[in-house]
C-alpha cells in the first residue's frame, strides 16, 4: 500500500534524483568551471548555490510524471520557490530543533522560537505570493504522463553522458 503512496513515491524519486543526477552533475559543472577559468578552488557559496539549483531542477524533472499522475498538473514556479526557500530551511530546522532542546530555558527558548517563527513566516509569504499568480500551476491531462516519463528518461540519459564520475560510491 505505501509503495504506491504519492508521498512515498515523490520522496523516493526525489532522493534518487538528488543522488544519481543532481550531485554528480553539480560536481561536473563546477569542475568544468574551475578548469575553464583556471581556478584553484571555488567559493563555498558558489557550490551551495549550484547544488541548490541542480537539486531543484532535477527533482522537478524526476517527479514530473508523478506530479501529473497524482495531482493532474505541475507547479510552474516550483524551482523558483525552492531556490527562495532553501537558504531559510536549514536555519529554520536548526532553530526549531534547538527550541525543543532548550524548551525549559526561558530566554533561549523564546529567542529560538522567535527565529523559527520568522523563518516560517517568510516561507509562508513566499509560497503564498508565488502560488497566487495565475501561471503558478499548470493543469496537464493525465494522458501526457507517458510524454513526461519519456522526457524524464531522456534528460536522465543525457545527464549520465555528461557526468564524469564512474561510480556512485564516489559521492559517499
Amino acid at each position: 500500500y505505501s509503495a504506491v503512496n504519492a508521498s512515498f513515491l515523490l520522496s523516493f524519486v526525489s532522493t534518487l534524483a538528488i543522488i544519481l543526477f543532481a550531485l554528480p552533475i553539480t560536481d561536473s559543472v563546477l569542475l568544468k568551471i574551475k578548469e575553464r577559468h583556471r581556478l584553484k578552488k571555488l567559493e563555498p557559496v558558489v557550490r551551495s548555490v549550484a547544488v541548490s539549483i541542480f537539486i531543484s531542477i532535477f527533482v522537478n524533472i524526476a517527479t514530473l510524471p508523478f506530479q501529473i499522475s497524482y495531482f493532474g498538473g505541475v507547479s510552474v514556479v516550483g524551482i523558483l520557490t525552492n531556490l527562495l526557500l532553501i537558504p531559510v530551511a536549514t536555519p529554520m530546522i536548526l532553530c526549531s530543533g534547538l527550541y525543543v532542546m532548550f524548551y525549559f530555558v526561558p530566554l533561549a527558548s523564546n529567542l529560538l522560537h522567535f527565529a523559527a517563527e520568522i523563518s516560517v513566516g517568510y516561507c509562508k509569504a513566499v509560497v503564498n505570493l508565488l502560488g497566487s499568480f495565475r501561471f503558478s500551476y499548470a493543469l496537464i491531462d493525465e494522458k501526457y504522463v507517458t510524454v513526461a516519463a519519456t522526457f524524464t528518461i531522456l534528460i536522465s540519459l543525457l545527464t549520465m553522458l555528461f557526468i564524469k564520475k564512474k561510480h556512485i560510491s564516489d559521492y559517499f
